[in-house]
């Protein structure tokens, strides 16, 4: 991956103080009691992915390492105390395996469930197709796996967001890097040609329809996000100008047609290389929030706006973080349009993973600590999605015996009189 010096910096903690951060703003003020909910995981485990189910339970993903190089992509449901049983979507030696490219398991609208993972295609390090299979409800067969693109290159395809489509199908959002192929790059990723963002609509049979470029220039490592709205999807991402200017966009499909892509506010972060910081989305009706990372002018921020107009236009940002932050994004809306927003924090010698309760006329509230997370890479992306009346979160400790932790906190908790 091309991330050069800066990029680099937002994530050694030797050097978060001296080099991108600004001056110290309000740091969290308390902490919280997390109740573990010790996910039935193996040590080692890694790479969480979070989701409210239709059926409103939480679905917990992750990738467990097994021996010689073999891997598997598992998934468990809870009522939000205890976890039925584990259980396996697919498990081979040929699996991409990467702290922030994350596979995922979700259930879609009518009972579906759709998962996907990385596969190498090749032996270049970022020669990788993403790989999907899908499982109806009440059956204990997964369909064939297929892949959403089909250029048959030996580049990066990558950074998923799944989605329901039509009744029992999954609308998938992913980085492509066909248009890198044969340029020049270190394994066809970083380096001449550019990376798209896609999309496609896949059937449980199999079929592909609605086969789409997005955008044709993105950044190539940043995490994709995706909701819906009462008019259709969003999906957010980090783009990638002429002149390597990295601000956050969102793209539209309405009535079925997907919009042309619009920035969300401009940053202006030139930086030549991807920061591997990526946006997160939550919609409520056509209340929509998005949050994200930027170091723009030096000084790194994580910021929040809002949208009243299902995502086609964004009020100014606000400024959420402390004032040390390497960002890895979360974000959750509530009904009353006020939205929870988590981000990677360093606050006195150590990074914690802290949350803010915001509205669309901002906060005066400080943010919450909700654990101690390490920066490195191998902690990955925390994830936070609210059920009921709980805060739930999901995250890779790598401190001892690495291994994906699962807590929650009362929402109530998070949220103070301002």
């Amino acid at each position: 991956m091309q991330i050069l010096s800066l990029a680099f910096r937002l994530f050694c903690p030797a050097l978060l103080a001296t080099v991108v951060f600004g001056q110290s703003r309000e740091t969290a003020s308390r902490s919280v009691a997390l109740i573990d909910l010790a996910p039935p995981v193996s040590p080692s485990s890694g790479q969480p992915f979070l989701q409210v189910t239709p059926e409103n339970r939480l679905l917990l993903s992750w990738m467990e390492p097994g021996k010689s190089r073999r891997h598997a992509l598992r998934f468990a449901i809870s009522s939000g105390n205890t976890w039925e049983h584990p259980e396996t979507v697919i498990e081979g030696d040929d699996f991409f395996v990467n702290w922030a490219d994350v596979p995922s398991v979700v259930q879609l609208a009518n009972g579906t469930f759709a998962a996907h993972w990385l596969k190498k295609n090749g032996k270049g390090t970022y020669a990788y197709d993403v790989r999907l299979r899908m499982r109806r409800r009440g059956s204990g067969a997964w369909s064939t796996e297929i892949a959403p693109h089909r250029d048959g290159t030996q580049t990066e395809h990558g950074f998923v967001s799944l989605i329901d489509g039509p009744p029992g199908e999954a609308e998938a959002i992913w980085l492509d890097g066909r248009g890198m192929a044969g340029k020049g790059g270190h394994d066809g990723h970083g380096e001449g040609g550019s990376m798209a963002l896609r999309s496609a609509i896949v059937s449980f049979e199999g079929s592909l329809k609605e086969e789409t470029e997005l955008d044709p220039r993105v950044c190539e490592c940043c995490p994709t996000a995706v909701a819906r709205t009462e008019t259709g999807i969003i999906v957010a991402y980090r783009d990638r100008s002429e002149t390597e200017v990295r601000d956050i966009f969102v793209v539209r499909k309405e009535n079925g047609r997907w919009r042309d892509p619009e920035r969300v506010h401009e940053d202006g972060w030139q930086i030549p290389g991807c920061p591997v910081n990526g946006p997160a989305l939550s919609a409520v009706g056509k209340n929509v929030a998005i949050a994200w990372f930027t170091a723009a002018g030096g000084e790194a921020k994580v910021l929040v706006a809002f949208s009243h107009d299902n995502g086609a236009s964004f009020g100014k940002p606000f400024r959420v973080d402390d004032g040390k932050p390497l960002g890895r994004v979360d974000l959750a809306m509530l009904a009353d349009g006020s939205a929870l927003v988590s981000w990677i924090e360093w606050h006195e010698e150590m990074s914690e993973l802290v949350v803010r309760h915001l509205g669309p006329e901002g906060s005066k509230e400080k943010g919450t600590t909700i654990t101690p997370i390490s920066a490195e890479r191998a902690s990955g992306y925390p994830r936070m999605v609210l059920m009921g009346g709980d805060a739930f979160f999901a995250w890779t400790d790598v401190e001892g015996a690495k291994t994906v932790r699962v807590g929650k906190v009362p929402i109530h908790a998070l949220i103070r009189a301002q």
